[in-house]
């Protein structure tokens, strides 16, 4: 690994440098995986041959890099000489994880992720329009530079998403999800840094980042931790740069897609009401409770209104436009080839280049623009 980016990082624990493990430590790491005693402090076992990590000497743990993906999360430290205190991951974060692992970047085809058909419009009347909004991301950073920072990266699932980088020497992609960032470590080759981390405790030292791009991850972090990511972000990035953020109202604070999708709103409402009425049966054991021991995992949700962040005292300037006015069930429902969808589509967003802050605080899809001081 290049020391220009072991420069970059820090350790998870202790926030203190980082070093390459030596053959010594490394030699004395694979004997404990050989006899089935080296675990990480989250409590899982390490269970493959570790051909190379980081150490700190602060924190006296090692970090594996495992297939070109740097592990710098404070549960999957491993420490020799002691016996290590337990840190485990939040079960909200310990769910997206499981989720993402398990179904959301598993690929359905030679294009896509199960993430993109669970949560996107695939269809091609709609991809213009999406298309362009990605594209959107790209005018509010740094057109080139040395780092750029893709917080909760995924696999990089859109080809389209590698214009953002493109200038830069390095992305640096930082997820939860290991299986993720092996997927993105293929597309960037040499470019691409991937580091399995939170981002609520960015594994990166104080102002190193040209630009940073978090692409709909905020508002899967804990509602008490969501602050604090972007106060991570800015914490690493130079000052006088930008980071762009794509969020959401969620289903409660998009005025537009309230109005639009009224009728759906009643008919969620009454599906509501029937769960709470079908549990209350159950509990009083009117009627049998089957149990389910293979559910698929929950991804954690949560969602903002506009007023929470432009009322905050933030460290950093904080402008809110729009990345996409609509939402996908509105674009599923009322966007059609027969009924010019595509030319619907083109109008909204020329409205929205005409009127981003209004777009961006009554749409579905706000783009945060935040600029360290």
């Amino acid at each position: 690994m290049k020391e220009e980016i072991i420069k970059i990082l820090k350790c998870p624990i202790s926030g203190g440098d980082l070093v390459l493990a030596n053959k010594h430590d490394l030699d004395l790491l694979n004997k404990k995986v050989e006899n089935g005693e080296l675990e990480f402090t989250g409590g899982d076992k390490m269970l493959e041959e570790i051909k190379s990590a980081l150490f700190s000497k602060e924190a006296d743990s090692y970090y594996p890099i495992i297939q070109d993906v740097i592990v710098l999360r404070k549960d999957k430290a491993m420490i020799l000489a002691r016996k290590s205190e337990h840190i485990d991951l939040r079960s909200e974060k310990r769910d997206v994880e499981n989720f993402y692992d398990n179904i959301g970047w598993k690929q359905i085809d030679d294009e896509h992720f199960a993430d993109a058909k669970i949560f996107e419009d695939l269809r091609p009347v709609a991809l213009d329009y999406f298309t362009s909004c990605n594209n959107r991301v790209k005018r509010y950073i740094q057109p080139k530079g040395k780092f750029i920072l893709d917080a909760g990266s995924g696999p990089i699932q859109y080809d389209g998403y590698l214009v953002y980088s493109e200038d830069y020497d390095y992305r640096i992609c930082v997820d939860l999800s290991i299986e993720s960032l092996k997927q993105a470590k293929s597309k960037l080759g040499d470019k691409g840094i991937c580091i399995m981390g939170d981002i609520t405790n960015l594994p990166l030292k104080d102002n190193v980042l040209d630009a940073a791009i978090a692409l709909n991850a905020i508002y899967h972090i804990p509602m008490d931790e969501q602050s604090k990511a972007l106060n991570e972000i800015n914490r690493a990035l130079k000052p006088g740069r930008t980071a762009a953020i794509v969020y959401t109202w969620g289903d409660k604070y998009s005025l537009f897609m309230n109005i639009a999708l009224i009728y759906l709103k009643v008919w969620m409402a009454f599906q509501k009401i029937g769960r709470i009425f079908l549990s209350i049966l159950k509990k009083l054991r009117l009627i049998p409770v089957k149990t389910d021991s293979s559910a698929d995992p929950v991804l954690y949700f949560h969602a903002f209104p506009y007023g929470h962040f432009k009322n905050t005292d933030w460290d950093f300037n904080l402008d809110i436009f729009v990345w996409r006015s609509i939402s996908v069930p509105f674009s599923k429902i009322y966007i059609h080839p027969f009924l010019g969808g595509k030319k619907i589509l083109q109008s909204i967003y020329n409205w929205e280049d005409k009127h981003p802050e209004t777009a961006g605080k009554y749409g579905q899809y706000p783009l945060f623009v935040m600029t360290k001081k």
